[in-house]
């Protein structure tokens, strides 16, 4: 008796699902552009930023829900948190050496963007970089 009932809940659940996702038809979809970008080397003491295009490939609109990251060194920021479809707002990664007092050494940190895409629901991107010491990353060239 407890198993029809359990084997019944999981198959409601997906023909529900099915039903939903068939009314709507409709989805957004979550893309970044890179996914990763590597910094190079960089000094002790010079945060650096990149940005990534965010786009919604998707039929309807990507709401950013929350944006998270690996490390406390590591900041992010999106310009727009509702994407309509062919949409791409960007998100500035910015990373702070200063955080961990001096340390030097290669450096691989993820900024999370939480997304109600169905099919993506936490889009990841990533920044490496290598710090180093007694190096000016505002040196002309």
């Amino acid at each position: 008796n407890m198993k029809r009932v359990r084997i019944f809940g999981v198959f409601g659940a997906v023909f529900l699902l099915i039903i939903l996702s068939a009314c709507t038809g409709k989805a957004p979809q979550a893309v970044a552009s890179p996914t990763s970008y590597d910094f190079g080397e960089i000094g002790q003491l010079d945060p650096v930023s990149t940005t990534f295009t965010i786009s919604n490939t998707g039929t309807a609109p990507l709401t950013i829900e929350g944006i998270t990251t690996s490390c406390s060194c590591t900041a992010a920021e999106i310009s727009a948190e509702t994407i309509a479809p062919d949409g791409s707002p960007t998100l500035t990664v910015t990373f702070d050496p200063q955080v961990h007092d001096g340390a030097t050494g290669h450096f691989l940190r993820y900024a999370y963007l939480q997304t109600n895409d169905p099919e993506n629901p936490e889009l990841k991107v990533e920044i490496t970089l290598d710090v180093v010491e007694n190096k000016t990353t505002q040196e002309t060239n």
